[in-house]
């Protein structure tokens, strides 16, 4: 009985690998050479040998294609090497010109993807940076500190809060460290959620103790090694308005993609120390505190807004709408008054206004 002649063609897998050799390889047999003897094995020995056969001829085949593929395209190459290095001789103007024209491009775009992707990361590395707002007004970025109290009473979807204040925001303060005074322009007061809310490395101490009292002082490396040199910073005295305060902690220099820089930081709860007279802390009258809170996942957003206006009106006659600011988009686009330091060109970010 004759075997159908479909069952008498090669395996087409292996018909296409031979098939594409063959393009690159004048001495391999051709595909029809190969197919002829394949059906001739197949009548007399049977398609099962002559697939063997075939198969077996195929992966000699293989060897001898991928060192023929190699010299010709390494040929090819040295090639293309000696008529570019021919062209440049001949036309070197061009080539200088050509040449310096496309590092220059080249430059450009390297420092413009790099400057776009620095711009893009500010307070993006804090965890669930997607959920931490700032509340400001339609001016300021800061808001009575009484008002987060009963901010969080009114509204359970808010997480966790935290305040900030500079104390540096009038002018530089004289501090004494070991003996020595230091000028310093950059000194925060804070709850001690900054370090629950917002990401620090510590050197030395804990998130959990860095404020354990209101005296406590939080410093960064390079301020730590400023006051104390290579001294164990920890436990050391630093004198702030008169007022000692010990260091129970120091973090690492705070990156650079983030809208808050700080040297120092001192607690909230030190404000009374520091300035006796201040009434920031119980009055609706004054806002001297920026106000962060964290909200929970698929939270409404302008339902807490809502809310949160209520609170202001109650407690402030004349006032102005309060917003809820993505942390994530202050850098590029807040420009409000008493910002902590000069955010991304307007011009280039388009609106100012603050709203989720």
């Amino acid at each position: 009985m004759n075997t159908p002649h479909r069952n008498r063609r090669p395996p087409r897998f292996l018909a296409y690998i031979l098939r594409h050799m063959s393009l690159y390889d004048a001495h391999h047999a051709q595909e029809g050479d190969f197919e002829e003897t394949f059906r001739r094995i197949s009548q007399s020995k049977g398609v099962q040998a002559a697939r063997f056969w075939y198969m077996k001829e195929v992966l000699r085949s293989i060897p001898e294609y991928l060192k023929i593929a190699t010299y010709t395209g390494i040929g090819l190459l040295f090639n293309y090497i000696k008529l570019t290095l021919r062209g440049l001789k001949k036309h070197r103007i061009y080539a200088v010109i050509n040449i310096c024209g496309l590092a220059i491009g080249l430059a450009a775009v390297i420092l413009i993807f790099l400057y776009v992707r620095f711009e893009t990361s500010f307070d993006r590395y804090h965890p669930d940076s997607d959920r931490i707002f700032r509340i400001v007004d339609q001016e300021f970025t800061a808001i009575p500190f009484i008002l987060g109290n009963q901010m969080q009473d009114q509204s359970p979807e808010i997480e966790d809060m935290l305040r900030l204040k500079e104390v540096t925001h009038w002018g530089a303060l004289v501090v004494k460290a070991d003996g020595v005074f230091h000028l310093e322009r950059k000194i925060l007061m804070a709850e001690p959620s900054l370090f629950r809310l917002l990401t620090y490395r510590f050197l030395y101490g804990s998130p959990e103790s860095a404020f354990s009292s209101p005296q406590a002082l939080v410093l960064t490396e390079s301020t730590a090694r400023r006051y104390f040199g290579q001294s164990e910073p920890s436990g050391q005295t630093v004198v702030i308005k008169g007022i000692p305060f010990q260091v129970t902690a120091v973090i690492e220099d705070i990156p650079a993609n983030t809208h808050i820089h700080f040297n120092a930081a001192v607690p909230a709860a030190a404000e009374s120390s520091l300035d006796p007279r201040s009434d920031d802390q119980t009055s609706w009258t004054s806002s001297n505190y920026k106000t962060y809170v964290k909200i929970a996942p698929l939270a409404d957003l302008h339902s807490i807004e809502s809310r949160v206006n209520v609170l202001y009106s109650q407690g402030r006659e004349e006032h102005s709408e309060l917003h809820l600011q993505p942390l994530t988009d202050i850098h590029l686009y807040s420009h409000l008054r008493s910002e902590y330091e000069a955010n991304g060109a307007s011009e280039m970010c388009g609106s100012t206004q603050p709203s989720v």
